[in-house]
């Protein structure tokens, strides 16, 4: 074997165990970085509420009613579904929907 040829050997192994995938982590370990990152997002509580802020006025900035519209079908839903199961469990309406 000449010297080129087992340069470019090596090289040809160098490259196939560098394109090897890597080996998965650990339960304990993903659990450990999960719960770093759910730390990390609970401290950044600013990002993610101006996030949400800034899409919901994205999405209604020409609504005449804007964000009312997201609460508005939600509440007719627990509203309804109260008065429904209230009826279904004969359970007085003041009582099951306070």
């Amino acid at each position: 074997m000449t010297q080129l040829e087992s340069s470019t050997t090596a090289m040809q192994d160098a490259i196939s165990s560098s394109l090897e995938p890597p080996k998965p982590l650990s339960m304990t370990k993903q659990i450990a970085l999960a719960r770093a990152d759910f730390i990390v997002s609970l401290k950044n509580w600013r990002m993610w509420l101006l996030l949400g802020m800034n899409d919901i006025r994205q999405r209604y900035r020409r609504s005449r009613l804007g964000q009312f519209w997201i609460t508005m079908p939600m509440a007719t839903t627990i509203i309804s579904l109260g008065i429904l199961y209230a009826y279904l469990f004969k359970m007085p309406l003041m009582t099951y929907l306070p």
